[in-house]
């Protein structure tokens, strides 16, 4: 454990002057300026613009991890054709363990950002709100969980077929997203990666403001809950295993 946070700090040394910093702090700096800039003249409810905020997040969220995770991929392999991680670690995956944390812990922080600066914009600048900072906070980690699935994901890609396929599939992913938030996703998006987010959040705003919850929608979060714990474990064992066979190469399109 103490060697994986050794390779999780020399990561971390390599991003210091990243392009990802800044896109990690600019995407939650922007959607909040945005977003109360909207709502300030907007007619719309308090849990609307909150239901609006958030639902973006989830759909888009796809969209950026395929970004930030070939911008990293893309690093990579320009500083050596990923002779670092494959060779740069005594054990071989622990290199793409900590990519993937790192990238993880990143979009935690900015989501974190987005969600709580949303809550002291939306309370403190425009006098609204309908929720304590701790909805907020739970809000990011059900969006974070529900998306490790999609790192891992994108990691692959990145890695295998270049930032093309991913940010290729991402886009794909963020127009589903939007679509099965709709009746359209009724009965399949637990079972749908790139739905978790939205969905999860979605009814995380339902159960806090109002006290009706159907027993069909309880049902389909259960199911998602399932599908989420056990898809995202399989890919993260799968992926590990892959890459430790993996020899660097990749088919770019």
């Amino acid at each position: 454990m103490t060697y994986f946070f050794r390779v999780l700090h020399s990561d971390m040394l390599k991003m210091k002057k990243s392009m990802l910093k800044r896109i990690h702090f600019m995407i939650p700096l922007f959607g909040i300026v945005t977003f109360l800039s909207y709502y300030s003249f907007s007619p719309h409810s308090h849990i609307g613009e909150i239901t609006g905020y958030l639902q973006v997040i989830g759909v888009s969220f796809p969209l950026l991890i395929s970004i930030v995770t070939s911008i990293c991929i893309d690093q990579e392999s320009a500083a050596g054709n990923f002779i670092e991680m494959l060779i740069g670690s005594k054990i071989k995956n622990m290199t793409f363990l900590s990519k993937m944390m790192l990238l993880i812990i990143m979009g935690f922080l900015a989501i974190m950002a987005a969600c709580v600066g949303f809550y002291f914009g939306f309370s403190y600048l425009l006098h609204r709100n309908n929720f304590d900072i701790g909805f907020y906070i739970m809000a990011a980690l059900i969006l974070i969980l529900s998306n490790i699935f999609e790192y891992i994901f994108h990691l692959f890609l990145s890695m295998r077929y270049g930032k093309s396929v991913s940010m290729g599939v991402g886009i794909t992913e963020t127009m589903l997203s939007a679509i099965l938030i709709t009746d359209l996703g009724y009965k399949i998006w637990p079972y749908i990666p790139c739905a978790w987010g939205t969905r999860f959040v979605n009814y995380w705003i339902i159960s806090n403001s109002s006290s009706f919850f159907i027993n069909t929608d309880s049902k389909e979060i259960y199911y998602a809950i399932y599908s989420c714990t056990i898809l995202t474990i399989l890919a993260f064992i799968i992926s590990c295993v892959w890459f430790y066979h993996w020899e660097g190469i990749r088919t770019e399109s």
